[in-house]
């Protein structure tokens, strides 16, 4: 789930109109899954349990893994599908990397963001264990020049241009990427963030990219990126 850090701006009145999403797919069925994959996930969901238990009076702020077999599924499908328009994938607030690991299992050139260091660290150990090379980066995965906007008690959040540099977000830049340089993007965003993102993505996205959203209980989503 995503961690994005809160604060409160006043928003740009009327500068976000509508979104360009189309949805392709709502749940998905089960499937079977290889049984590498499933090793993976049993030991990533053990360790993240542990970390749960090691830090639980000093708990991760808003950390919740996702469904990884759901994801697993998700991202499956649109490999075999051919659904993205190319190779590249993210995890927006990857936490231990589940999904970003299983994404360079199914052979994408996998990315994961995460604002705090310790699950970074944790997500990095686990790759190195099962021999996977994503790309793994600590900080924020709002690009340079967006912000948000919440009422302050974490009920609606609204995308807004940012009034200055200083919140900028200089990975993308670092690495010379954006938004744009992504075929696939996946978020576990809490309920009042879900529209947030969708907006962040209808607004820095390529056209025909991917967002895949978990919502939980069973519940993911596929939408595509479409032409103005």
């Amino acid at each position: 789930m995503t961690n994005t850090p809160h604060f409160i701006v006043r928003p740009a009145a009327g500068w976000y109109h509508g979104r360009m999403l189309e949805e392709i797919y709502s749940g998905m069925q089960d499937e079977d899954i290889p049984h590498y994959v499933d090793v993976f996930i049993d030991e990533a969901e053990s360790r993240i349990n542990d970390f749960l238990d090691e830090f639980v009076r000093r708990p991760v702020s808003r950390f919740l893994p996702s469904d990884h077999r759901l994801v697993f599924h998700a991202l499956q499908r649109i490999r075999r599908e051919q659904l993205a328009p190319g190779n590249r994938f993210c995890e927006w607030g990857c936490g231990f990397g589940v999904a970003t690991g299983i994404a360079a299992m199914l052979g994408f050139e996998a990315f994961g963001i995460e604002i705090d260091p310790r699950l970074v660290s944790r997500a990095g150990q686990l790759m190195k264990d099962f021999e996977l090379a994503p790309t793994l980066c600590d900080g924020s995965y709002i690009p340079q020049g967006f912000d948000f906007y919440t009422d302050g008690v974490g009920q609606s959040m609204q995308l807004i241009r940012a009034a200055s540099d200083e919140n900028a977000r200089g990975w993308y830049r670092d690495w010379n990427f954006s938004v744009e340089s992504f075929d696939v993007i996946f978020v576990y965003p809490w309920p009042s963030e879900e529209e947030f993102v969708e907006q962040l993505f209808d607004a820095t996205a390529a056209e025909g990219a991917l967002l895949v959203i978990y919502r939980g209980l069973d519940d993911i989503s596929i939408k595509r990126r479409v032409a103005t």
